[in-house]
């Protein structure tokens, strides 16, 4: 019975899961400048039960490589030679607007993604952001400011598997429990 009570226990200690709502807008940008022309996007980010510090961080595609695919973006700004100038950490308390800024160096095409890490959580959003940068007005074709949902991200899906896994626990624990209780039964 002692073992029992011990798996318990130690079922409640585990990592408890925390559904979390952060929300970003716009969830994907699509911008068009030419090079040395700065060019900024405002992002709006918000929560009903978060309040704490954010960290905001951007991360790149190697140039030419258009997909939103989280993998893919591992290199920083400055390796594309990309000037950003924006917040990199504020207090969330409810919602909180924020420019992110960025002045490219070369001509091209450039994929990234401004992340938002709740620091007190294991929990951030993201935007996708694709750059099209041309040498000077004539060339640059159009500007295009789109919003669809970013995927789900690997973080998301290992906090269902948490969620499952401590459901499947718990359910296994109330099954030895029972069973204890019959062979005590059948002894008495």
């Amino acid at each position: 019975m002692k073992k029992i009570i011990l798996l318990i226990a130690f079922a409640l200690l585990i990592t408890p899961v925390l559904a979390l709502n952060l929300g970003l807008s716009p969830s994907e940008s699509t911008v068009s400048t030419t090079v040395n022309q700065e060019r900024c996007i405002n992002l709006s980010i918000n929560s009903r039960d978060y309040n704490g510090t954010v960290a905001v961080t951007d991360r790149w595609a190697s140039p030419g490589i258009i997909k939103n695919d989280l993998s893919l973006h591992n290199l920083e700004a400055s390796q594309l030679d990309l000037s950003t100038d924006y917040i990199n950490k504020f207090q969330l308390k409810r919602e909180q607007s924020l420019d992110f800024c960025i002045t490219p160096r070369n001509a091209g095409a450039y994929h990234g993604l401004i992340l938002f890490k709740a620091e007190q959580e294991n929990v951030q959003i993201g935007s996708w952001l694709t750059l099209y940068v041309y040498e000077s007005n004539q060339e640059q074709q159009k500007l295009l400011l789109t919003g669809q949902a970013v995927s789900e991200t690997q973080e998301s899906r290992i906090l269902i598997g948490e969620f499952i896994f401590t459901i499947l626990l718990v359910i296994f624990l109330i099954y030895l429990l029972l069973k204890t209780r019959k062979k005590i039964a059948k002894k008495v």
